[in-house]
């Protein structure tokens, strides 16, 4: 866990180098810009809270790459536009927390 810091800064593309991390818990912290695509890589994720971030921009389709996601948390970030369709294929998620954010549908 990382959470009520003064962490800055943006979530490198070196993550994907990161293929059996399985969980990313990011909480309460100055964290910005975009999550990186190359998150893909990281096939063991089961965990991707990235709560009360100064995150933002689109939740985008590779997130149904994350097969063994159960827990998808991007709530209180400026984070927008429309949930992809993708994320009906995460056949293990139980906990998904959009809440005060800009997404829509």
């Amino acid at each position: 866990w990382i959470f009520d810091t003064a962490l800055t800064g943006i979530i490198p593309t070196e993550i994907g180098s990161l293929e059996r991390l399985k969980q990313i818990l990011i909480f309460d912290t100055k964290l910005n810009g975009t999550i990186p695509n190359e998150i893909i890589s990281c096939k063991e994720l089961s965990a991707l809270l990235l709560s009360s971030t100064k995150l933002e921009g689109n939740i985008t389709k590779i997130i149904g790459g994350l097969k063994k996601l159960w827990w998808l948390s991007l709530s209180d970030t400026t984070i927008s536009g429309i949930i992809p369709s993708e994320i009906g294929t995460l056949i293990l998620l139980e906990h998904l927390d959009l809440s005060r954010t800009n997404i829509e549908g």
